[in-house]
């Protein structure tokens, strides 16, 4: 009744007067370089509505005109944010965005409806320029890398955006907008961390005459993590029935060194730009500790006893002899990333025609952390290779302005892109250093694409907008429309009705052979194969599905069409708001389902969102926030639910004895079985009830509510304070899994699975607090220091001696995305910590 309550009631008239969405500000305006806080100056409206965008249309459209909601974050919100990497930082500021963990893959994105296991369903540019890889983890290569000290500007469409970018947008958009070399001016940036992080960043400019210009970008991080043992998961794999969780292994946000190199050159009205990452994120903390380390193979008595989490535990403890996985907790995740890019604009009168020329290098790989508690694993000390793979992507577009239309701004343009698809930078694409066991098939993909898209004003009022996409990809070919009206009245307001579709025909490993489907001498394997080779099969035994490809080639594009209803405006003063309410519905979503060992099309849904900004901003001060509401709505989750059949494993009689498998020696002198086996085997898979909502009523992995609030104070030119809280109200759509589970395990209410007594108990203990502050000083010499305190009320301490949970647990909580029921763990990973930072410009 009081959960009933505190959301139905005192939640939304908290945030119809309070909570918004930071739009933009005046530090747009400073030159490359510049960082002070005097140029937190009122803004009028028209600045602020004005203000070009290069996100989501092929036209030159202000915020005013372009019919979309996009959440803007300049780069002195970056600076006061105290955020560590690009996916906090989106946290922060953006509605309804939030990270969750794949324990297997690192920081998974979720936003505007949809969340799933990989980062396939949002498109991730860096001035423009898409990121996403092909092969098969969508975008990866910068979600923990750090290193922000380039960016002008990130430009967040909130929703889906077919039209423009083609396969993959069905969530939203980030595009990063760098820093251009306006002058002369220069900056080197460091910081450091009371977690080990450290890191430097260097950005030149130079611009010795019009229309000439360049600029250099690098930087550097490494962190040492958070203390081992020092995060928990709640609860562990295999529910244990401590309350209190158990130690995760590793140290998080560990990695051994991430680094940054770009550069960009502008010549008149030719530009080449160029971008190197490296991001290394370990995920031993993402996995239960390893109880005994130095030990390998089944548990006995010589293993004896030792104490874990404050309590001595025999080698036989029925839940922890289960818990040394040996090397399955030391995964850490490379990405390297290359890309550049030539541009040319030619001017043909009033018109233009831009043409843009790109090629791509990437590599994804899966490997194993050094840990020292892993002291008696010799062969792999300093861990070992597990998986790599990568493409190559090769683009050539050209768009066609037309301006000479009076009241009309077209577009009309080609591209054709080429991925190949299977080797990394290096050359590589294997298992374990075996060359012949591929993880994605070698395959060359060739997307191409025509579009159009035209906005016309009917009078000073009145605009209609639409646009349409063909795109005809080597295994999907699909339409992206888009129709809207915008009605100024005048230059305060501006209302718009949108209409638009994305389409995503997903990645190489959703429709060719993976890893799972061929064997060490490189051979597809045809037949179904034991999970566990070397363990002697039983009728329970897990069976690896073959592929088949006839199968996964009919697979659909998935698509989502979404209604959007939205108005940005001045009110009063400096006050602007900006509420958005979209219906959206959702067919043939991607996900992968582990029972057939590949993807597939999972339904239907369809949902709402309810998005409410506000922001105010003067010489003195500048405060916003935002609240969103999504749910799923007219969502019959049941009829849902798709029936396959699969191979089992059967009984064979021989020599009077019952068995499931053929043994033999396998090259290493180890036992290897071959399963008796045969496709009689219904299973019913519900991947909407699975992954996306169990009960139709709320998200598994999205938050219903969530609200942020950000404030920047700066009553001197040489000091400024900055604070901002995200509040994440749990995730009541777990709740009804937990019940179906009969799960006792304690996670704190943060899944609606308690009844608090009154409002400031569920507040209090229930409801994720993430309160980053930082304090600016803008001293002589061109030198501002920042001092920042991340998560300040994030704490994971307990009382062991009484089994006492610590009350702020709740603010460090980070969920596992949930695509299957056991996928349900909440790591507190978001510690309090602390750190500085300080920038000499030139």
């Amino acid at each position: 009744m009081v959960r009933t309550l505190a959301k139905g009631v005192l939640l939304p008239v908290v945030v119809a007067g309070l909570f918004t969405n930071p739009v933009v500000t005046a530090a747009d305006e400073l030159p490359a370089g510049e960082d002070n806080a005097s140029v937190i100056d009122e803004l009028s409206l028209g600045d602020l509505l004005s203000m070009k965008i290069t996100t989501g249309s092929f036209l030159e459209l202000d915020l005013q005109k372009s019919p979309l909601s996009m959440t803007v974050i300049t780069k002195e919100m970056v600076r006061t944010s105290g955020a560590r990497h690009i996916s906090e930082l989106l946290e922060i500021y953006v509605p309804g965005f939030v990270y969750n963990i794949n324990k297997y893959y690192g920081f998974v994105w979720g936003m505007r409806g949809v969340s799933n296991d990989r980062n396939t369903k949002v498109i991730y540019l860096v001035n423009g320029h898409k990121m996403n890889n092909q092969a098969r983890d969508g975008f990866q290569g910068e979600t923990s890398l750090g290193l922000l000290g380039d960016i002008e500007r990130v430009e967040v469409l909130r929703g889906p955006a077919g039209l423009v970018y083609g396969s993959g947008a069905i969530a939203g958009i980030v595009n990063v907008v760098t820093k251009k070399a306006d002058d002369n001016k220069s900056c080197v940036t460091v910081n450091s961390a009371i977690d080990g992080s450290k890191s430097v960043e260097a950005n030149l400019f130079g611009a010795p005459k019009d229309g000439r210009s360049f600029s250099v970008s690098a930087g550097y991080k490494q962190s040492d993590g958070l203390p081992l043992g020092g995060t928990r998961i709640y609860p562990p794999a295999g529910n244990a029935p401590d309350v209190m969780g158990v130690p995760s292994d590793g140290r998080f946000g560990s990695t051994d060194g991430n680094w940054k190199v770009s550069g960009e050159l502008t010549v008149d009205n030719f530009n080449i730009y160029f971008r190197g990452t490296r991001q290394k994120e370990n995920g031993a903390s993402y996995f239960t500790l390893a109880p005994w380390p130095e030990k390998s193979g089944t548990p006995d008595a010589s293993w004896g006893t030792r104490e874990i989490d404050g309590k001595m535990v025999p080698w036989d403890d029925p839940f922890w002899k289960g818990r040394n996985t040996w090397r399955t907790s030391r995964k850490n995740y490379l990405s390297d990333n290359f890309i550049s890019e030539a541009s040319y604009k030619l001017n043909l009168g009033d018109n233009e025609l831009k043409t843009k020329l790109s090629f791509d290098m990437n590599t994804t790989s899966i490997g194993e952390e050094k840990l020292d508690q892993y002291r008696n694993d010799f062969q792999y000390k300093n861990g070992r290779l597990i998986e790599t793979f990568g493409e190559r992507r090769y683009l050539l577009s050209a768009t066609y302005l037309l301006k000479t239309v009076q009241n009309l701004q077209a577009a009309f343009g080609i591209e054709d892109r080429i991925d190949d698809i299977g080797n990394n930078i290096i050359g590589k694409n294997e298992q374990l250093w075996n060359p012949k066991h591929f993880i994605v098939s070698d395959i060359v993909y060739n997307t191409f694409a025509l579009f159009g898209e035209g906005l016309y004003d009917i009078n000073d009022q009145w605009g209609v907008h639409g646009g349409l996409r063909l795109d005809v990809h080597t295994r999907a070919t699909f339409l992206s429309p888009k129709v809207a009206a915008v009605y100024r009245p005048n230059d305060n307001h501006s209302f718009k009705l949108i209409y638009q579709s994305a389409a995503n025909n997903g990645s190489a490993d959703n429709y060719e052979y993976n890893r799972y489907q061929v064997d060490n001498n490189g051979n597809i394997v045809k037949v179904p194969t034991l999970v566990s080779p070397a363990e002697k099969p039983t009728d329970t035994a897990k069976l690896v599905q073959p592929a088949e490809l006839s199968k996964m080639h009919k697979l659909k594009p998935e698509r989502v069409h979404s209604f959007e209803a939205t108005y940005v405006g001045k009110l009063m003063g400096s006050l602007t708001v900006e509420p958005s309410v979209s219906y959206n519905i959702v067919n043939d979503l991607f996900v992968w389902e582990q029972q057939l060992f590949r993807v597939v099309n999972v339904g239907e849904y369809s949902f709402g969102t309810i998005d409410f900004s506000v922001n105010y901003a003067n010489k003195y001060v500048k405060i916003g926030a935002n609240h969103t509401y999504q749910r799923p709505w007219g969502t019959d989750v049941e009829k849902q639910k798709k029936t396959f059949k699969i191979y089992s494993i059967r009984d064979s009689v021989i020599n009077g004895d019952t068995v499931y498998g053929a043994g033999t020696i396998g090259p290493t002198g180890d036992s290897v079985y071959t399963p008796f086996y045969e496709k009689s085997k219904d299973v019913s898979i519900n991947l909407v009830k699975k992954a996306v909502t169990y009960d139709g009523l709320n998200f598994l992995s999205l938050p219903t509510h969530m609200t942020k609030l950000y404030v920047t104070v700066s009553p001197f030119e040489w000091v400024s304070l900055g604070t901002n809280l995200r509040l994440i109200w749990g995730f009541p759509g777990r709740d009804a899994v937990l019940d179906s589970l009969k799960d006792t395990a304690n996670y704190f209410g943060y899944y609606g699975e308690k009844e608090p007594d009154d409002f400031k108990d569920y507040f209090m203990k229930m409801v994720s607090k993430k309160w980053n502050v930082s304090l600016s000083f803008f001293l002589p010499g061109d030198v501002a220091a920042t001092f920042m305190a991340y998560n300040v009320l994030g704490t994971d301490r307990h009382n062991y001696t009484e089994r006492e949970p610590d009350k702020n647990t709740v603010n460090a909580l980070r969920v596992e995305q949930m695509y299957d029921y056991g996928n349900r763990e909440a790591y507190s990973v978001d510690q309090c910590t602390f750190g500085v930072s300080i920038t000499k410009s030139f």
